[in-house]
């Protein structure tokens, strides 16, 4: 499906029988519509380095990927229903049609609960923090670990790779946040050269397990029982992951948000669940995964900021730029 196509489904389509009536929204490799107790995500025909949607076989098959890793923690995720085109109106779900794509449906949820939206506010306490903890080493004990090594020329590879969003970070940030970039760079190599057979071990004792992905404050929201979502379905190796790794994002994501008391709180309360950060080691390997997940999320900003416009684009371009101080914060705090 094309944007406007999307945004006609969005105001005249239809779910079982009824006027869709959806609220539009946009991030860089989906379109999300909110209507009612639902909410529906199609995957934009787009293909980048990291993710393939360009056929609607391979969006049908991602997004009954989606479904089946996202219900091994969360009861949102409900079908993959097609998107039909009757020649007149868009529809989702069973009926007359061409086929057109396919959605992801899910339960809604109210936005204000959105962990990144409360953090903006100020309002996340450090007990729903400690919630979230006991949420995520509980999850992280029953994943399946995964016998694939550690593979540095991944983490070297996809740290790089946010060169290829050069130019936005370059436009909209200037020179001063390319050093930044290119020091980074040249610090990953010293720590996965000297470091590399303590990488390996961690994979050897099974810390290495099939995660979330993605788990930053965008993706998680703070009832009274934390709800995790939308983890990567689009390349396995992006969830194949130390534990470390994955809460390395989430503590980093509370410190770009200028919350680092949050920041310790979760990781004090997950450690004493899942004790996993142990050796002098560990904690290299914690600040490295904490670049490399900030990397990561400033290269998908620069990649909504070239998307959008107006607020939209000024607002994507300052949390960039949040998570490219954290990368400059932890390298100036290594001597090296």
């Amino acid at each position: 499906m094309t944007e406007q196509e999307v945004r006609q489904l969005a105001a005249d389509g239809r779910w079982r029988r009824r006027p869709l009536r959806a609220e539009y929204v946009e991030t860089h490799i989906s379109w999300v519509l909110l209507s009612g107790r639902n909410a529906f995500k199609i995957k934009k025909p787009v293909r980048f380095s990291f993710a393939d949607f360009s056929s609607l076989r391979k969006r049908r098959y991602f997004c009954r990927r989606e479904l089946q890793l996202n219900r091994r923690y969360t009861h949102i995720y409900q079908d993959v229903a097609p998107v039909r085109w009757n020649g007149n109106t868009f529809s989702i779900g069973p009926g007359g049609g061409r086929i057109v794509d396919y959605a992801v449906v899910m339960r809604r949820l109210a936005s204000a609960r959105r962990m990144d939206r409360m953090l903006r506010q100020g309002i996340v306490t450090p007990g729903a923090i400690r919630s979230l903890a006991e949420t995520v080493a509980h999850f992280h004990e029953r994943a399946a670990p995964v016998d694939d090594g550690f593979d540095a020329g991944f983490y070297r590879e996809n740290f790089k790779d946010i060169l290829t969003v050069g130019p936005i970070i370059r436009k909209h940030a200037g020179q001063k946040y390319m050093r930044i970039i290119r020091n980074a760079i040249q610090w990953v190599e010293h720590i996965l050269k000297v470091y590399a057979a303590d990488f390996r071990e961690r994979a050897r004792a099974g810390y290495r397990r099939d995660l979330h992905g993605d788990l930053h404050s965008g993706n998680i929201f703070l009832y009274r029982k934390p709800i995790l979502f939308d983890c990567i379905e689009f390349n396995d190796l992006f969830r194949y992951m130390d534990v470390l790794d994955e809460i390395a994002l989430l503590s980093m994501d509370l410190q770009a948000y200028e919350a680092p008391s949050l920041a310790d709180e979760f990781i004090g309360a997950y450690l004493g669940r899942f004790p996993c950060l142990l050796t002098s080691s560990d904690e290299i390997q914690f600040r490295f995964y904490q670049c490399y997940r900030a990397n990561v999320r400033a290269k998908v900003l620069a990649l909504a900021s070239d998307a959008h416009e107006g607020g939209g684009r000024h607002e994507a371009v300052q949390d960039m730029l949040r998570y490219l101080r954290v990368i400059d914060d932890h390298i100036r705090a290594e001597s090296w």
